[in-house]
């Protein structure tokens, strides 16, 4: 999902990631955001971030800290 506003623009999205460790293939489901700011002629990525929720949580709650 994106979003913008004036020379600004905020994406939210889910995904999933894949690697190998130790040699054996791997997947994960990950979320990330990221803020953009549009300078001269191009859109810079000014601040992003990246999750990856408790293996076993469900959709919708939050681990209790």
């Amino acid at each position: 999902q994106v979003s913008a506003a004036g020379p600004v623009a905020w994406v939210s999205a889910e995904g999933l990631g894949q690697g190998q460790v130790g040699g054996q293939a791997i997947s994960f489901p990950f979320r990330m955001t990221a803020v953009l700011e549009h300078r001269g002629d191009e859109w810079l990525l000014v601040q992003s971030h990246v999750s990856l929720p408790t293996p076993g949580q469900e959709e919708g709650n939050s681990v209790p800290v």
